[in-house]
C-alpha cells in the first residue's frame, strides 16, 4: 500500500527528541526560532542566559515543534502577546476576576521572597478571602499572565517570568473586565 505521512505521529517523535535532547543542544535551536520570528535579546546569550536555559528547559515538555517557542510560548519571551480568545471565553467567565486580578497583583508585589510556596500562598489565601475556589483563579491568572489556558504549572511559570511582569501582566488584565 502507499505510505501515509502521519502528522501527529511526527509531531509525537519530535516532542520526544525535544525532551531528551540536552539543554545546551536545544538552546541554540531555540535561539534560531526566536532570532527568525525577532523575539530573540542578546542577553538571553549572556547575563541572562541561565533564566533562558530555566525557561526552555520548563517550556520543553509542552513543545512540539520548534515554532511552538515563538508562538504559544511567546509570552515567555516577550511582552507582547494576546490573550487565546477560547482561553478567555473558557476561563474569564467570572466578572469577578477582574478585580481579583488586581488584589493578587497587589499581594504577590508585596511579597517579601518571591518563590513558589510564597505565590500559592498568596493566591490561595485571597480565593479563600473571596470566597472562590483556588481553581477560578489559578486558571484565570495563567490566562492573564501568558495568554493560554495550557502552559506550564502556574507557580513555575510566575517564577520565571518574575515578579514584576507578572505583577504587571496582571495589572492589564483587570482592564479585559467591566468595571466594578
Amino acid at each position: 500500500t502507499n505510505a501515509v505521512f502521519d502528522r501527529p505521529k511526527l509531531e509525537w517523535f519530535n516532542t520526544q527528541y525535544l525532551q531528551k535532547l540536552p539543554i545546551d543542544e536545544l538552546l541554540p535551536a531555540v535561539q534560531g526560532e526566536l532570532e527568525r520570528s525577532k523575539l530573540w535579546k542578546p542577553e538571553w546569550a549572556g547575563e541572562r542566559r541561565e533564566w533562558f536555559s530555566k525557561t526552555v528547559d520548563l517550556l520543553r515538555p509542552r513543545t512540539r515543534l520548534l515554532p511552538d517557542f515563538s508562538t504559544w510560548a511567546r509570552a515567555f519571551f516577550s511582552d507582547s502577546f494576546e490573550y487565546d480568545p477560547p482561553a478567555r471565553e473558557k476561563f474569564w467567565k467570572d466578572d469577578r476576576l477582574g478585580a481579583m486580578f488586581g488584589k493578587l497583583a497587589d499581594a504577590l508585589a508585596a511579597l517579601p521572597d518571591w518563590n513558589h510556596d510564597a505565590c500559592d500562598h498568596a493566591l490561595r489565601e485571597l480565593a479563600a478571602a473571596e470566597g472562590v475556589k483556588a481553581g477560578l483563579l489559578i486558571n484565570g491568572t495563567r490566562v492573564a499572565i501568558v495568554g493560554q489556558a495550557v502552559a506550564p504549572p502556574l507557580f513555575e511559570t510566575m517564577l520565571v517570568l518574575g515578579r514584576e511582569r507578572v505583577v504587571s501582566r496582571l495589572r492589564s488584565a483587570v482592564k479585559e473586565f467591566p468595571a466594578s
